[in-house]
């Protein structure tokens, strides 16, 4: 199953029941909606075998009598409570986010909390939202893992995607179910609400940038910046002319595919300039069309056949790449 959701396992969602149909629909979800929905934590239990005798160095783990997974007895457990305890800690309590999405996947296996912070940030025609995730494996197969990403959890692929996403940030967090787990998560809290801090930092060059107004030249600077026309080489020694003519028009055919992409990008900007009633160019309209067409518009190989492909570019490699670059030529500007 694609969703990972089994017969006992629960997963309430803000809004709506998920696209599997599967989750619980709540309007809102509230620790102690958390705590009512999952009264339950996973025990770690002797394994017995026929003649009475116990399977020495390891454990059996166990939600309300049902057998979950089997662990080493070394294995220190991180609880249900213990990771609502940190989402609370991190954002709830300081009224700066919500939990929208919680549940238990696999069997029990994993439980996730997703909380949604209150700030919206504009890419183009997109409005994204901004997660942090907590991701809890009661049975090893994965460390505790918290961080922030884009899209909100509601089922196991969408967990695969914020683990992904978070795996490679400074801003995550990843804690072994070993004797030190809970002083890591202690750490967990600092580490999360630096990513918390984050948040605001972008916010805050989202305005400076929309502030910085731009001339037409200064967007086509912009633009050079980050798409470049290829200058027209001299003839090389040894080349001939035949060979030279062929060189220029490679050359010249892919400054062609240039001056079209960013005829787009200012197209886009135009666009937006006028949706928005913004009287003159600013940084932001700028990047904005940059990333838009990175994002959406660009090529990406293998689309046709699978359009996961986008979305994997976009989340972790040239369309990430390509919008990232962008983005920190802007910063530049300011």
């Amino acid at each position: 199953m694609a969703h990972g959701i089994k017969v006992n396992d629960k997963v309430l969602i803000e809004g709506d029941k998920g696209w599997h149909g599967l989750g619980e629909d709540r309007a809102s979800i509230t620790p102690a909606d958390v705590r009512a929905a999952f009264p339950w934590d996973w025990q770690m239990e002797d394994i017995l075998l026929a003649n009475g005798n116990t399977v020495d160095g390891f454990k059996a783990v166990t939600s309300e009598g049902q057998s979950v997974g089997v662990v080493g007895d070394g294995y220190t457990m991180i609880g249900i409570d213990d990771v609502l305890s940190l989402a609370e800690s991190i954002v709830v309590s300081h009224g700066t986010g919500r939990i929208v999405s919680c549940g238990t996947l696999h069997g029990r296996e994993d439980f996730f909390i997703d909380l949604e912070l209150g700030k919206e940030f504009r890419n183009g025609d997109d409005v994204n939202k901004p997660f942090i995730g907590l991701s809890n494996n009661a049975v090893g197969t994965r460390h505790f893992i918290g961080g922030a990403h884009m899209q909100r959890m509601v089922c196991a692929n969408t967990l695969n995607l914020m683990l992904n996403e978070v795996k490679g940030s400074a801003r995550a967090i990843k804690v072994r179910h070993t004797k030190s787990a809970f002083n890591r998560l202690a750490e967990a809290k600092r580490i999360l609400g630096i990513a918390c801090a984050a948040f605001d930092k972008a916010d805050e060059e989202m305005q400076a940038m929309i502030a910085k107004t731009m001339t037409d030249s200064e967007v086509n600077a912009f633009y050079d910046q980050v798409m470049p026309l290829m200058p027209v080489p001299g003839m090389s020694q040894g080349e001939n002319a035949e060979q030279y003519e062929a060189k220029v028009e490679k050359i010249e055919r892919a400054n062609r595919k240039t001056d079209r992409i960013r005829e787009g990008w200012l197209d886009t900007l135009q666009t937006e300039r006028r949706i928005l009633r913004v009287p003159s160019p600013n940084l932001w309209l700028a990047l904005n069309s940059v990333t838009k067409w990175a994002q959406h518009d660009r090529t990406v190989r293998g689309e046709s056949d699978d359009p996961m492909m986008r979305l994997w570019s976009n989340r972790f490699s040239d369309g990430f790449d390509r919008t990232n670059d962008a983005h920190d030529i802007a910063v530049a500007m300011l």
